[in-house]
């Protein structure tokens, strides 16, 4: 009887180092990839957040004297719930600066009736990051 002699079929070693190297490049640009999305995600939840905020603040400015917006300030948190000053989860701080109309439409409206609403919205983890809304407010008191 011969001996029969079959070869064995795998791959060899060269060819797995190969195609991990391939498989390892592909995969650090994806990982870059993933970092971008992810800091994209982040930045449009923050912007959704604050324009809530500001939706809240120029509703409340409708409703609230221009004397007492002077001096508005207000806290939020990360999912845009009002909060107290001291409070651990305060991620928003929004201001509210009344400005004179420069239009020449609303010019003609007494101060006492018509400002511009300007609410700023500061991010304390990024001291950097500051949005700004502005709104006409008319009262018909």
């Amino acid at each position: 009887m011969m001996a029969s002699k079959q070869r064995c079929r795998a791959f060899s070693l060269v060819e797995v180092v190969i195609a991990l190297g391939i498989v390892s490049f592909a995969m650090m640009g994806i990982v870059g990839l993933l970092v971008v999305g992810m800091n994209t995600f982040r930045a449009s939840i923050d912007t959704s957040v604050q324009s809530r905020i500001a939706q809240k603040v120029i509703g409340d400015a409708v409703l609230t004297d221009f004397g007492k917006l002077e001096a508005y300030e207000s806290y939020f948190d990360e999912s845009g719930r009002q909060v107290s000053a001291g409070d651990a989860q305060m991620v928003y701080t929004v201001g509210v600066t009344l400005a004179i109309l420069t239009n020449s439409i609303t010019q003609s409206l007494s101060p006492d009736v018509a400002k511009n609403v300007v609410v700023t919205i500061r991010n304390r983890t990024r001291p950097d990051e500051v949005k700004t809304f502005a709104t006409v407010v008319v009262k018909n008191d």
